[in-house]
């Protein structure tokens, strides 16, 4: 039964015919190949192979690193003939995509642009609450540049949650995220070693650092802060920080705080003249200025050039979180006169003004101010309440409608969807503890 001093043990030999033995020998490879396609979807051998090649090649740079992007987000764009609004999406791939098709941009079964001309604009928060953060950052990524190319465009504003996200507040963010962006750093810090379809399935594309994601040098309070935390919630935490390679190479370069686009104006949480425009920048700054400054200070912000210092635009008094406008309940005769008066110092003196941040009663997109306001938080992300999407349209020639998966009364007239908010305080008041967690913690 052995090698006599060896240590082995040696199996007894047993015969086989010829067609036994051809019979082994075509299962043994047919489970080889299967062990072997099985291994080439793995991502985690992906890496691991990246890892010995690059450890081969003795270098610590497996791929070069992304030229340093320096584009300003845009400021005011001219009126397209077609311009289509889409609210929150915090995190939810699959709702994201359920909107975009429903403006007619998405192709029904790829991530293909298929929206020609039209210009879409996504009102920030795209981040925290649902665990496909990276997936709706790859997405909207990709069909910017197809929309370019199909001479429309999709322009994507900063929401309050990805600056918390910069500041390293991830409160909101989900287990299954940051597990998500730690898979995603182990992979994609190897991207350059990784067949096209791999690195694409994982989402590489935004990962524009060289090696393994860190803190920048010198930074004690960063290093502290990521020596408490828990190892899989460090990669989202350093990707999305400002100075992480995503705030500093996509957020930064594509995200306004801020947009004109012919005769709407978009911003996340509410703009006012008095509050917020006069005086930005420079005392005697004009409200284009004041727009230029506020873009310019945001990117600067996650670009990582102010270090950790919140800019103005960016704090709880600014327009990222302003609900006066944004509120689930009707916007006040005062009020609605402020933002009259803040639309026509505005360049181009738009119509409307379009907002997301806090969900709307019911969650359907409304109305006030005789339709000089548009609210389009419905709450779509499943970690929200899961709405059916609903998207605002706005034509060339003025007309303004919104485009639901059913039939919905809220259409072009502005007193229907003012009708929605005006049941906002009963919604509100009703016993729901999910309602009233709603109004007072989303957005």
């Amino acid at each position: 039964g052995g090698v006599a001093g060896s240590g082995y043990r040696v199996a007894p030999t047993t015969l086989l015919s010829p067609g036994q033995a051809e019979s082994r020998v075509v299962k043994r490879r047919t489970m080889t190949r299967r062990r072997v396609a099985t291994s080439l979807c793995d991502p985690r051998v992906w890496a691991l192979t990246a890892a010995v090649l690059a450890t081969v090649a003795n270098t610590n740079e497996p791929f070069a690193a992304s030229p340093t992007m320096t584009p300003t987000p845009p400021s005011v764009l001219p009126q397209p003939e077609r311009l289509v609004a889409i609210g929150d999406l915090h995190g939810d791939l699959s709702q994201a995509r359920r909107a975009l098709r429903l403006a007619g941009v998405l192709h029904a079964s790829n991530d293909e642009w298929v929206g020609g001309e039209s210009v879409v604009v996504q009102v920030g928060d795209q981040v925290d609450r649902g665990d496909d953060e990276l997936g709706v950052l790859a997405l909207l990524q990709e069909l910017k540049g197809q929309a370019e190319e199909a001479g429309g465009g999709l322009h994507v504003l900063v929401g309050n949650h990805e600056i918390m996200s910069a500041q390293g507040n991830a409160r909101y963010a989900t287990e299954g995220a940051m597990r998500k962006f730690a898979q995603w750093a182990k992979v994609c810090q190897h991207k350059g070693l990784l067949p096209p379809g791999v690195a694409k399935q994982n989402h590489c594309q935004l990962y524009t650092q060289p090696g393994p994601l860190s803190c920048p040098e010198g930074d004690t309070q960063c290093f502290q802060q990521v020596e408490r935390m828990a190892p899989y919630v460090r990669a989202r935490f350093l990707a999305l920080r400002a100075g992480g390679p995503i705030a500093k190479d996509l957020l930064a370069p594509h995200r306004s705080a801020a947009l004109v686009v012919g005769s709407t104006a978009f911003v996340h949480g509410g703009m006012l003249k008095a509050e917020h425009l006069d005086g930005y920048g420079k005392a005697d700054a004009t409200p284009a200025e004041a727009l230029t400054a506020m873009n310019l200070d945001m990117s600067d912000f996650l670009a990582g050039k102010k270090g950790q210092r919140l800019p103005e635009v960016a704090g709880y008094r600014g327009i990222l979180w302003n609900r006066a406008l944004s509120g689930a309940a009707d916007v006040d005769k005062q009020t609605c006169a402020m933002l009259r008066e803040t639309l026509q110092a505005l360049p181009g003196k738009p119509a409307r003004m379009v907002v997301g941040h806090t969900v709307q009663p019911g969650g359907k997109v409304s109305s006030s101010c005789d339709g000089a306001i548009w609210r389009i938080d419905i709450g779509l992300s499943s970690g929200v309440l899961g709405s059916a999407p609903q998207v605002l349209e706005v034509k060339a020639d003025g007309t303004v409608r919104v485009l639901s998966e059913t039939p919905d009364a809220c259409s072009a007239d502005a007193e229907q969807c003012a009708g929605q908010a005006a049941g906002g305080s009963d919604w509100l008041a009703g016993p729901s503890v999910v309602q009233r967690w709603v109004a007072g913690a989303l957005g």
